[in-house]
């Protein structure tokens, strides 16, 4: 499908993969799309997280030995699962006023417990109590489940994540019945939103991967080594949510660059 935007000749088109990106003398000529058409173009700004950018589109032979180790050397593995709870009835706080319900709900009784969640979680096993970040609509719940690894050599057992999670609601809800879970765990994750390792933020936020160095050195705010081509991903500062101040940056830098800063 294909949308114009005719006040600024601006065309979205939808329902369609971009499978290369492809180079020539270290600047960007065109992309391809899994249709097979070829869109000719002298600029690029990629939404997508840095590994799938410069491994999967640019690919490693138009990039030189040292930026493609640190690519693969950048952080990107996720250790956090989605879970979608629906109720039976609308859900119930024990001791807390229904006006509340709106807000943020934070399962992580102390510093103690959080390591112990963590520590699981570098050993690629699952905690059996996991931290929780959790919003309520009525009957449904949604869960944000900290800290369930990435694995790149096994499945992950998600009845056991789920039953994990109820044990854990079981304490504060009041008696109420599951009529359907749902959960995505980082390797879903990766699989449905094509995000390497199905980290949300597209990277680690650590101090090495933070702000002027994000992602990593030679590939900082919004520049890549490849003429025309930039980032504007939550791979960039600020990082992820949903702020579009990455994309504003990368605009910025593009405009300078083009000497319209």
């Amino acid at each position: 499908m294909r949308i114009f935007v005719k006040k600024n000749n601006v065309e979205f088109q939808t329902n369609k993969t971009v499978e290369k990106i492809n180079i020539s003398n270290q600047s960007v000529n065109s992309v391809l799309l899994n249709t097979g058409e070829q869109i000719e173009t002298s600029t690029i700004i990629s939404n997508s997280d840095p590994k799938t950018t410069y491994l999967e589109l640019v690919g490693a032979s138009n990039l030189d030995t040292d930026f493609t180790r640190r690519t693969n050397n950048y952080r990107t593995r996720g250790t956090v699962a989605k879970v979608n709870i629906e109720f039976k009835h609308e859900i119930k706080i024990k001791n807390l006023d229904s006006k509340y319900l709106s807000g943020k709900f934070v399962y992580a009784p102390n510093i103690k417990y959080i390591e112990h969640a963590f520590n699981t979680n570098k050993y690629n096993k699952l905690s059996a109590n996991p931290c929780l970040e959790f919003y309520i609509n009525k009957n449904k719940l949604s869960a944000n489940v900290y800290f369930i690894p990435y694995l790149r050599e096994s499945s992950h057992d998600k009845e056991k994540i789920l039953t994990n999670v109820n044990l854990i609601l079981e304490k504060f809800i009041e008696e109420n019945q599951i009529v359907s879970s749902i959960i995505e765990t980082p390797n879903d994750i990766e699989s449905k939103y094509n995000i390497t390792g199905g980290h949300w933020s597209h990277g680690d936020m650590e101090i090495d991967q933070l702000l002027m160095m994000r992602p990593f050195y030679g590939s900082s705010q919004y520049s890549t080594p490849i003429n025309g081509l930039y980032l504007c991903s939550a791979g960039t500062h600020p990082g992820g949510g949903i702020t579009g101040i990455n994309g504003v940056n990368a605009a910025k830098q593009l405009l300078k660059d083009k000497g319209n800063g």
